[in-house]
């Protein structure tokens, strides 16, 4: 036991009921109190972009509680040899009182390319091993503010959303003239990075007991603002992509327990770069 007297503590701490909470629920930002312990939620996928399908909808289980942690089920229902590996998700509720919430966490997808190529000619032999990775990363940090006994709560979500993808590429051409045998090496490792940032303030009016309605607006780019300082003035084009859009979106939130389900939302969302996009989520 000699070092391990701070498990019992910890698990304590861990598991402990701490100050309940009333609850946010946005519409296209995210929510910052967590479920509670072996609990389960399918909602949207934490620090996903406002115009996700519902089928990037998260499954997630409630630590404690303050964390949850989660699966994005449709990325498991893709064939063995399809691009998508696995996807991932975590909120941690790092602050609770009666009022206020603050929370932070995200999302993961990882995606896997592997090909290999060979051709031939009458003098030239050819072969390329190319390997894609993905990385679809998304964060957030949001607060949520739902002052007891009232009936609007509001929270505001931030978001970054980053798509890492690094292509490595090894091979070469080996080329027969004149009796003699000529190599020519092909090797590239090739990183980029194509972000976007997500603000956004939801509000949650009651209109009875347990029929409550969502409101959302904000905005949100199709490339961040963090490389407007790269880009030519004459690329319009990627400016363009740079251009601030705006989002819209409204929720039906039945505030009370249904069956075996409580709280079901049904939202929908309009994005100005894509349109419309709807969403529903549930605990359980």
């Amino acid at each position: 036991m000699t070092g391990l007297y701070w498990l019992p503590i910890l698990a304590i701490i861990f598991l402990a009921q701490t100050v309940r909470a009333n609850t946010h629920f946005p519409v296209t930002g995210d929510r910052a109190t967590t479920i509670g312990h072996l609990r389960m939620n399918f909602d949207k996928m934490p620090g996903g972009q406002a115009n996700d399908s519902v089928f990037l909808n998260s499954l997630s289980v409630g630590l404690g509680e303050r964390v949850e942690v989660g699966v994005i089920p449709w990325v498991y229902t893709q064939e063995a040899n399809t691009f998508f590996k696995y996807g991932m998700t975590l909120k941690y509720n790092f602050y609770k009182s009666e009022e206020i919430q603050v929370a932070v966490g995200g999302s993961q997808i990882k995606g896997l390319f592997k090909d290999t190529s060979n051709s031939s000619s009458e003098n030239t032999v050819s072969k390329f091993d190319t390997q894609v990775s993905q990385w679809m990363n998304y964060l957030f940090t949001s607060i949520n503010y739902s002052p007891k006994d009232a009936k609007l709560s509001d929270g505001l979500t931030i978001k970054y959303t980053e798509i890492v993808q690094r292509t490595i590429v090894h091979g070469g051409s080996r080329i027969e003239y004149d009796g003699q045998s000529f190599y020519y090496p092909h090797n590239m490792n090739k990183a980029s990075i194509d972000p976007q940032n997500f603000y956004s303030l939801d509000l949650n009016y009651q209109l009875t007991d347990i029929h409550w309605l969502g409101l959302s607006m904000g905005t949100a780019s199709l490339q961040s603002k963090l490389n407007t300082d790269s880009v030519a003035k004459e690329d319009d084009s990627l400016r363009e992509s740079e251009r601030i859009r705006y989002i819209l979106g409204s929720s039906y939130i039945y505030y009370s327990k249904w069956g075996a389900f409580e709280n079901p939302r049904i939202s929908i969302t309009y994005f100005e770069a894509n349109g419309f996009s709807s969403g529903f989520s549930v605990t359980f």
